[in-house]
């Protein structure tokens, strides 16, 4: 073989090895490129997850106003809300963003729709990162134009003509006798008694009535519904009935309770008297209802009238009550409660309402035309040792019941405050606390809080209520008297309670002040 031959194997040898080197060497530069994909995959975010619909949305018009509402704070993967208006037989994006809720004003009065979902912005809008959850279904209001104000009080009857704001100027101690102690002098047809223990076996059918009684005690109450767990028949009624100590001093009598009530049904309280009991006037433990109408709570040392539902045992408290089979409607009216609340053992509010009602079925509680004043003639020194008074009412949520039954909604859906005086001095709480409603209404009220030195608010909304879904969602006041006066969420924005001639609708979660217009 010649040279050259050999030199041009050669060559063609070391082509080849050099082929098979590069070969190899893409080769691994591939396989590096193929890790660092890898890495960089892993180092790259993932999709945004597709918003979720919020829950609970509620959809009220007013007037010529529609307020949406929904569960608040929104789901972690909702950043807001889109709104949307029928228009035209199509939509209108009203908001892309809301957060807590959403006002709307429609240029035009009549049927509404809307719909709403869960949005996202930030997401790219692609298959792995859709921007919105499904649209709710449609929800349908009728807006109009405001009523004008009508020509005041008409020929109701009363206590109509008895107007709380004509208290506004007026003392503590004049505002004690706006109707309480006419009211006392007017009863006639008495006689002394007491009502007495009332047993299973001596309710068997029909309404049970207990009528035209007037007695002192010295025992613990004047009447004692046992703790018999089958349910009884018809309703209970009192009418004409004054319960009162014999010693004229809750600190000195025992502790006495004008009547003590465990599973009762349907409640009728009418034209009746409780004055010095050292506990409550009160104590009804009811499965349906109450009616309390035209009655006085002078002196009482705890709560005047005092409402706890227990339908499940919890640690040394027992049940003493069923569980409701119906939304429970609870009504207040020309019902007068004078400094009451002062025994240090159990002074609170003198309305309360323990857990009266459930997310099944919700409670409403209307309170009108009736007066809540307390200016104690000395402070109660086993507290603060400088205040007059305790507060007036409190709607509590879930206290005694099960957590299963509570959580997850309101378990009150109305409460209606109207044409109430409210006359504290030194509180050592706020005069309304308020919890897990639906619907707060307060018109024609007035509140005065005098020598408010602990800084008191008038109004306590979902106070020790942790669970975001329970949270209360609106309130409205219309003509509210509370000058200096505000109302406080808890953990949120404080509101002015004066409103004089006016409306103002308030998110019951934020404290935000959603409208505001004249009467």
């Amino acid at each position: 073989m010649t040279n050259p031959t050999r030199a041009l194997l050669a060559s063609k040898d070391a082509l080849l090895l050099s082929s098979a080197s590069l070969a190899d060497c893409q080769a691994d530069v591939m396989s590096a490129i193929e890790i660092v994909d890898s890495a960089l995959q892993s180092l790259a975010p993932p999709p945004n997850p597709r918003p979720v619909l919020p829950s609970n949305i509620s959809v009220v018009a007013s007037d010529q106003e529609v307020y949406l509402t929904w569960d608040f704070p929104l789901p972690a993967e909702t950043p807001g809300v889109e709104v949307q208006r029928a228009s035209n037989g199509g939509w209108t994006n009203l908001a892309q963003n809301a957060q807590e809720s959403f006002l709307d004003s429609p240029p035009q009065v009549g049927p509404q729709q809307y719909r709403i979902r869960g949005f996202n912005r930030a997401n790219a809008g692609g298959v792995e990162e859709p921007k919105a959850s499904p649209w709710s279904a449609t929800f349908s209001v009728v807006t109009s134009n405001p009523q004008p104000p009508g020509p005041g009080p008409g020929p109701d009857p009363e206590p109509s003509e008895y107007r709380a704001l004509d208290r506004a100027d007026k003392s503590s101690s004049e505002n004690k006798l706006w109707r309480a102690p006419d009211m006392l002098a007017s009863r006639t047809g008495r006689t002394n008694g007491t009502v007495g223990d009332i047993r299973r076996g001596q309710w068997t059918q029909g309404d049970l009535i207990k009528e035209d009684l007037t007695g002192t005690t010295t025992s613990q109450w004047h009447s004692n519904m046992h703790v018999d767990t089958a349910p009884r028949p018809g309703n209970y009624v009192w009418r004409n009935i004054e319960c009162r100590s014999a010693v004229e001093d809750v600190w000195a009598t025992k502790n006495l309770w004008g009547a003590r009530e465990h599973y009762v049904p349907e409640r009728l309280v009418e034209d009746c008297d409780f004055a010095f009991m050292k506990e409550h006037g009160l104590y009804i433990s009811p499965q349906e209802g109450s009616t309390v109408r035209r009655s006085t709570f002078v002196n009482v040392g705890a709560q005047g009238l005092q409402y706890a539902h227990r339908p499940v045992a919890k640690g040394s408290a027992y049940k003493n009550n069923h569980s409701y089979s119906q939304d429970p409607v609870y009504i207040v009216d020309d019902c007068h409660m004078i400094d009451c609340g002062r025994f240090a053992g159990r002074g609170s509010f003198s309305l309360t309402y323990f857990t009266c009602g459930n997310v099944d079925y919700p409670g409403t509680f209307k309170v009108s035309n009736s007066s809540f004043v307390a200016n104690w003639d000395q402070p109660n020194n086993d507290y603060f040792g400088d205040y007059h008074s305790t507060g007036a009412m409190v709607v509590t949520a879930g206290s005694w019941e099960d957590g299963s039954t509570w959580t997850g909604g309101c378990q009150t859906k109305l409460i209606e405050l109207t044409n109430n005086l409210y006359d504290y001095t030194t509180p050592d709480r706020s005069i309304l606390s308020l919890r897990s409603f639906e619907d707060l209404v307060i018109t024609d009220c007035v509140f005065i809080v005098r020598d408010n030195s602990r800084g008191k608010a008038c109004l306590k909304v979902d106070s020790y209520v942790d669970d975001p879904t329970i949270k209360s969602k609106r309130i409205t006041l219309r003509n509210v008297y509370a000058p200096g006066q505000i109302g406080k969420v808890q953990g949120a924005g404080n509101f002015s309670m004066h409103c004089p001639g006016e409306e103002i609708k308030i998110d019951a979660r934020t404290g935000n002040i959603v409208s505001r217009r004249p009467l």
